[in-house]
């Protein structure tokens, strides 16, 4: 008799469809931590738009070129250029930053005073 090695084909039969059955599972489980992450990306960018609007507010003290008609523009420029995303700065009638609005593709952040921090998908 022939000492043959090696697995035959059901047997990889059987595990390629074990390995799928496991991948039915487990990717909408993994898609899910994607989106969580996503979303707690969205909460930090709005957080940091918050306290750059925030310091914009501060400096307005010091420096007379900022006004409530380029109040968002300033805050764009203490965020840089390589940060994206669509902002919305609510002032008072004072010019202090009352709620802060951020939006990506896909999320929508919103602050009332810098407390909460709460996100809703589109």
């Amino acid at each position: 008799m022939k000492n043959k090695k090696g697995f035959t084909l059901i047997e990889l039969i059987v595990v390629i469809a074990i390995l799928g059955v496991l991948a039915l599972f487990l990717v909408p489980q993994f898609m899910g931590y994607a989106n969580d992450a996503k979303m707690q990306v969205a909460k930090a960018n709005t957080r940091t738009v918050w306290s750059a609007a925030k310091a914009v507010e501060i400096s307005k003290q010091y420096d007379s070129s900022i006004t409530i008609d380029n109040f968002q523009e300033k805050v764009l420029d203490k965020l840089g250029t390589s940060f994206t995303g669509e902002i919305d700065i609510v002032l008072n009638k004072d010019g202090n930053v009352t709620d802060v609005l951020y939006k990506t593709g896909e999320y929508t952040c919103q602050t009332v005073n810098g407390s909460d921090f709460v996100c809703t998908d589109k």
